[in-house]
């Protein structure tokens, strides 16, 4: 009996980490710090958090309108956090579903809106601003195909430090891809995009990419790697780690006059939905590279591309002075 109690209690231990799997890393990393948030306030007025209802939820939700530079989108992930504990907990009815709750999200976001604070895209000008920038070293080599990769291939900063040479094929044509994993493919199915061979005398990110593995000597393993200063020739063994794409893309923003404080890693993503919009690409190419399956969200990616195609103002003083003479 006592064996098959251990037993459920492991079961149990193995389902939760599962549930916490099926999320992606930074969301449930996340998701926990946000919670602890909650149990640090519950313990402050010394309530135990799994007796706690949605009247109380909604007031420690209000609270979070006192944090500096807080959003609406920032309290709502914290009730999801929040809402998520309490299903693992077995709570219910879950306070986190409540119409005090609820009624409580949408006055904040009335009062804080929910328009989104996003990053400037980058476009090829500034790309190559940026390129022109770099030293002809083993850590100029490594910048330049990180983000001519990243442009290309439209990477999330996660996906793109997570590749591997083992995922990588080089042809004639260009690179294929492997994205094993993404935020959207937390099963691991993957999918496999195209980095196309550019005309000789334009950048070529697949160019870029064999010279810097030539250069850093990585024949396996992780495709992107740190270079230990004061040593030219030393090459790290791991990965970067995503926050690391953020760092490389602000340390040239300037030479390509943009404000490192509205750039970060999805600058490459946004920056390759935008340019191409711009360029003329039909949406559909664009999200098979981008990986996108909804319309509506693609086009959050899109950002100053449209606004002055197809315009319903362009032309309009210019025909009616025409008219007129």
């Amino acid at each position: 009996m006592a064996r098959a109690v251990e037993q459920v209690r492991e079961d149990a231990q193995a389902a939760e980490e599962l549930r916490f799997q099926a999320k992606a890393e930074n969301t449930t990393r996340a998701y926990r710090a946000d919670f602890e948030a909650f149990e640090v306030y519950c313990r402050r007025v010394q309530v135990d958090w799994r007796n706690t209802n949605a009247k109380f939820l909604a007031t420690y939700l209000a609270s979070m309108l006192r944090r500096e530079n807080v959003t609406a989108a920032t309290i709502k992930r914290a009730r999801s956090g929040i809402s998520n504990a309490f299903r693992a907990e077995g709570v219910t009815p879950n306070p986190a579903r409540g119409s005090e709750v609820r009624e409580t999200l949408e006055g904040i976001c009335r009062k804080l809106g929910t328009a989104q604070k996003k990053k400037e895209p980058l476009l090829v000008e500034h790309l190559l601003k940026m390129f022109a920038a770099m030293k002809d070293n083993l850590s100029g080599k490594r910048d330049r195909a990180l983000l001519a990769v990243g442009f290309t291939g439209a990477f999330r900063r996660s996906e793109l430090v997570a590749l591997c040479v083992e995922d990588v094929t080089f042809s004639k044509r260009g690179a294929e891809i492997l994205i094993r994993r993404s935020k959207t493919d937390q099963q691991g199915k993957g999918r496999t995009l195209g980095i196309p061979r550019q005309p000789t005398g334009s950048p070529c990110p697949v160019t870029l990419l064999e010279d810097w593995l030539l250069a850093a000597r990585i024949t396996n393993g992780p495709l992107f790697r740190s270079v230990r200063k004061g040593n030219s020739r030393q090459v790290g063994a791991d990965g970067l780690r995503d926050g690391a794409v953020a760092a490389i893309v602000k340390r040239y923003a300037v030479a390509a006059g943009l404000d490192p404080e509205k750039v970060a890693g999805h600058s490459l993503r946004s920056g390759l939905a935008t340019q191409a919009d711009i360029d003329g690409v039909a949406e559909s190419v664009t999200m098979a590279q981008t990986g996108h399956k909804s319309l509506l969200v693609f086009r959050g990616y899109v950002q100053k591309g449209s606004v002055f195609k197809k315009n319903a103002a362009a032309g309009m003083w210019d025909r009616r002075l025409k008219d007129s003479q």
